[in-house]
């Protein structure tokens, strides 16, 4: 009988292992999926962030040409040496 009882703990135990290393399994799959998802995230803000930095650079300029125009006011300085030149 303490034979029996020894192969049934020891099946008991073994059972246990299998349904630890199934567990194991998923929540390692778990973890890559989510660190997945978090460096999608982290690439999407990233791109987000650089796409608003670009967009307060003010990269683009409107420019009005008259022709018949005697005066020019310029609020930009970075503008006032295009004039400048312009009119030269």
């Amino acid at each position: 009988m303490h034979q029996n009882t020894t192969v049934d703990a020891f099946q008991e135990y073994l059972t246990e292992l299998n349904e630890a290393e199934s567990k194991l399994t998923k929540v390692k799959l778990d973890l890559r999926n989510e660190t997945e998802a978090r460096r999608r995230l982290q690439e999407n803000l990233e791109k987000a962030e650089r796409l608003a930095v670009g967009l307060g650079r003010r990269p683009f300029i409107a420019m009005l040409i008259d022709a018949d125009a005697d005066c020019y006011a310029v609020s930009a300085p970075s503008c006032r040496s295009i004039i400048t030149f312009a009119q030269s």
